[in-house]
């Protein structure tokens, strides 16, 4: 029964035979002055979990993988495919990274559009705080409506940008031409709700002057 297992020679673990076995590639075995025409499992000193782990093809460097097709542990064509797919992984990093430069720039770009944007946010939130402070509810729901169709509006054309970039790369317009249809209607249905001689108290939102 004691033959069955076996001391490992660097972690000094008793374990099964089986746990000792490890198989020489045809460079090994050509090492060791074999011809390498079957493979061979020897009984290594180290149990499988402290013998050196063999890097597997797709990791080795080109002239290893030339190594292993001389000594025949891979067949040429194997090696070939390798090669080939590492060059090709290569190409798609590179394409990939450039893709991203492109996208940063674009990125940038847009949110130099949207700078106005935002300060208009901050300007609009002043004025509502102005507004409720002086008793005009009225102007002061209407600034916040405006408030938050902007920052909405703002959310979505940041969320529209991350789906679709490419949309984006040429642009060159002023931030309320970005607003949607949707958002620039609810605001006018707003206005339009407030009376005549209520309006000639309030300002009319940057956007309805912009966008007609």
């Amino acid at each position: 029964m004691l033959n069955d297992y076996k001391k490992c020679a660097k972690c000094g673990t008793t374990k099964p035979l089986a746990q000792f076995k490890k198989r020489l590639s045809r460079a090994q075995m050509h090492a060791r002055g074999m011809k390498g025409e079957v493979l061979m499992t020897i009984s290594s000193k180290n149990c499988k979990d402290c013998q050196p782990k063999r890097k597997p093809p797709r990791k080795q460097t080109p002239r290893q993988l030339h190594n292993m097709v001389m000594s025949g542990d891979i067949s040429e064509v194997k090696a070939k495919l390798i090669l080939e797919e590492r060059q090709r992984m290569a190409l798609l990093v590179q394409s990939r990274a450039r893709y991203e430069a492109w996208v940063d720039k674009w990125r940038k770009k847009l949110k130099t559009v949207l700078s106005p944007m935002t300060y208009e946010i901050h300007k609009v939130r002043a004025q509502r705080r102005y507004a409720q402070e002086a008793g005009n509810d009225v102007y002061a729901g209407l600034l916040e409506k405006y408030e938050d169709i902007l920052k909405r509006e703002r959310g979505r054309i940041m969320l529209d940008f991350e789906a679709d970039p490419h949309k984006y790369k040429n642009e060159k317009r002023n931030w309320w031409d970005l607003v949607s249809e949707f958002g620039l209607e609810s605001l006018r249905d707003r206005w339009l709700s407030i009376r005549k001689e209520e309006k000639e108290r309030m300002k009319v939102p940057e956007l309805l002057v912009r966008r007609k």
